[in-house]
């Protein structure tokens, strides 16, 4: 999860932001968007417009090195209006374009994660509380039943009987480690790599 107050800078939220703006732009829907907006998030307008431009190959970072650790939560967070302020940026293209997706890519996935159930207990109220789950087992057949999700990380449907898709940011956040040496492992409880396809 990613909680951060607005304008907070890495974000993990950014990743999935820029890619529902790419596959926006992808399906011709219309939506209009301000140039400088998408350039705010990351995106150079050029790369969308009037051709979804293919993303180039990231490179391999050097999970030893410290400036590619996995970031913890800060101790001290940013203030209202600091965060304001910096979510209210005016500058030019050539200053929100000067590190390239790629670059804002590999920095928003080394962010720290904001779990809410870690940082404010009574979200546990909703884990513990039984909910519908729905698996479909073929074009016809349904298992439904209730129960709390425990805090756990969801099931992916037929990550066994279809390869799934899996954003790219996801492989460079497994290849990190923390200061401490340890990996980040993902949440969904079937989570298998050798399903998994590596998208952008």
């Amino acid at each position: 999860m990613c909680a951060v107050i607005n304008g907070v800078k890495p974000c993990l939220a950014r990743i999935p932001l820029r890619w529902m703006i790419r596959e926006t732009f992808r399906t011709n829907s219309g939506i209009i968007f301000d140039s400088l907006g998408l350039a705010r998030v990351g995106l150079d307008p050029a790369a969308l417009w009037p051709v979804v431009l293919p993303r180039p190959p990231i490179t391999d970072l050097d999970p030893a090195n410290p400036a590619n650790f996995l970031q913890r939560i800060p101790k001290v967070k940013p203030s209202d209006d600091l965060a304001f302020s910096v979510s209210l940026e005016r500058e030019s293209f050539a200053a929100l374009l000067a590190q390239s997706e790629e670059e804002l890519d590999r920095m928003d996935a080394l962010a720290p994660v904001y779990d809410q159930l870690a940082l404010k207990a009574g979200w546990w109220l909703l884990e513990l509380w039984p909910v519908r789950h729905e698996h479909q087992q073929n074009d016809t057949n349904w298992e439904i039943w209730h129960k709390p999700n425990w805090g756990t990380g969801r099931y992916i449907p037929h990550a066994k009987r279809k390869r799934v898709k899996v954003h790219r940011s996801v492989k460079m956040r497994m290849e990190a480690q923390y200061d401490d040496g340890k990996k980040y492992v993902p949440a969904a409880t079937n989570f298998d790599l050798q399903y998994v396809d590596w998208e952008d």
